[in-house]
């Protein structure tokens, strides 16, 4: 790891980290995942302009 080009993508419910991307894509990717954090089902968007939201939450 170590790589100092990592981008921290946090949890848009918490703020907690859930994940580090390295190559941020050129199309829209939207990364559904269980955070460690808090126990939410979020979906997190990775794209060129670094926009992080929330467009879907669960419990």
């Amino acid at each position: 790891m170590g790589n100092g080009n990592m981008k921290k993508m946090v949890c848009p419910k918490c703020g907690g980290r859930v994940f580090d991307i390295s190559k941020i894509p050129k199309e829209r990717i939207d990364v559904a995942l269980k955070c460690p954090r808090c126990h939410n089902i979020v979906t997190i968007e990775c794209s060129l302009d670094h926009k992080i939201k929330r467009t879907t939450s669960y419990k």
